[in-house]
């Protein structure tokens, strides 16, 4: 959670005010930086599908997501074995873009897409949550990771924010992950795109881990702003984020144990 803190750009504010200078983080991992890409890519196209009603097109959402993916890679990116390079990450773009409007977008009905919508949680605390897609088929995310997570929490803030915003009932009741997997390209340059899977979480469920999470964070905040104590976000030395190129906290006042 300290890590979380020291990249929000609300509670860095709160940090600063307490005395602490942190680091900027700039290092992306291509993972994420693709993930960026594939989502600037998927609203431009759903976008487009809401106001004209026609198909996506793969090649304008390659082109967006693709330009996006080197927007992030200007502060420095980490490659894996699965994206190697910046060629292989554009091609991968291009196969999650093709997956995806062929084998995604035909059964999605955009209602809002990428829309900021705010909930009130507590009487001081909000959230404001920005779903993919809001769709006639529910509450539609897409992911690009390797593996599949668990996305219960983020799903049910999505959930939390739509259900204070008038959206339909028939709506709130489907919560939907499109995943569509960044898959490695092999030693012959060719790359095999696994098909996309859907996920389908139960909304209830979602909405109490969402609320459950939540109220963890405000608690945390609270603490810290009453006390000024950075061990009121706890941190998680055990995770590999936890190092001087991915947490801005390193070696920082706000986090004495890495200095």
């Amino acid at each position: 959670m300290r890590r979380a803190a020291a990249k929000s750009r609300e509670l860095r504010e709160i940090i600063a005010g307490k005395g602490f200078e942190l680091n900027e983080s700039k290092c992306v991992h291509v993972g994420a930086a693709i993930g960026t890409g594939v989502h600037a890519g998927a609203a431009y196209v759903m976008n487009d599908k809401k106001i004209t009603g026609e198909p996506c097109r793969a090649k304008d959402m390659a082109d967006v997501g693709i330009e996006k993916f080197h927007k992030e890679m200007v502060g420095g990116i980490e490659f894996d074995g699965t994206s190697q390079n910046a060629n292989n990450s554009d091609l991968q773009i291009q196969s999650i873009s093709k997956m995806f409007c062929f084998a995604v977008a035909p059964k999605i009905n955009p209602v809002e897409v990428e829309k900021a919508l705010p909930a009130k949680v507590t009487v001081d605390f909000g959230i404001m949550g920005h779903a993919d897609v809001i769709a006639d088929e529910g509450i539609i995310d897409t992911k690009t990771g390797v593996r599949l997570h668990s996305y219960h929490a983020n799903m049910g803030g999505y959930r939390i924010v739509a259900r204070s915003n008038d959206i339909p009932k028939e709506t709130l009741k489907n919560l939907i992950i499109n995943w569509i997997p960044r898959t490695r390209i092999n030693s012959k340059r060719v790359l095999a795109q696994k098909p996309p899977q859907t996920i389908c979480y139960n909304p209830l469920e979602c909405e109490d881990e969402a609320y459950s999470q939540l109220y963890m964070i405000i608690e945390q905040v609270m603490k810290f702003v009453q006390s000024g104590d950075p061990a009121s976000f706890p941190r998680n030395p055990m995770s590999m984020m936890c190092s001087e190129k991915w947490c801005p906290a390193w070696g920082t006042e706000f986090c004495k144990m890495t200095k």
